[in-house]
């Protein structure tokens, strides 16, 4: 019975350590890659904002997302929140999440509040790295606030 317990405890000892080990991977790995996906989420959302289309944009922006760009879902998201204009700045860029799978691959989330040329609010940038780098794959803008219209003014 001794000798069980010794057993159980040394193969509880080598998944602790194994986990440990992953999960510092994992963590150095997300820290050292923040700068770099903060950059790539920043630039495509700065492009997109542009029109706020994402069609042909295989550059930066995912497949899975530009295959499904032309639903009326889709496009009707692109309307709204294309209201707000151009991304003109950002401030408090984060990275939020870091993950690595077998079914979705290296992914990451950004987060920052922008500024755009009518408005600002807080954008959510899902990458997902795809033929070697980065790309959107999902974006979201949370508490959109278009600038009140200056009054008309007649002469």
């Amino acid at each position: 019975m001794k000798r069980a317990l010794m057993i159980f405890g040394a193969i509880a000892l080598l998944f602790t350590g194994v986990i440990t080990a992953g999960l510092g991977y994992l963590g150095t790995k997300a820290y050292l890659a923040a700068e770099a996906n903060k950059t790539a989420a920043v630039t495509a959302v700065t492009e997109i904002s542009k029109e706020w289309s994402v069609v042909g944009r295989y550059d930066i922006v995912d497949r899975s997302l530009i295959n499904v760009a032309e639903t009326p879902r889709v496009e009707q998201f692109m309307r709204n929140i294309g209201r707000l204009g151009k991304l003109v700045k950002i401030k408090d860029a984060r990275q939020v999440h870091f993950g690595m799978s077998t079914t979705d691959g290296t992914t990451a989330i950004i987060e920052f509040q922008g500024e755009f040329t009518n408005g600002t609010g807080k954008v959510i940038a899902k990458m997902r790295k795809a033929d070697g780098k980065m790309k959107l794959y999902g974006i979201k803008v949370e508490d959109g606030k278009l600038k009140p219209k200056k009054p008309e003014t007649t002469a």
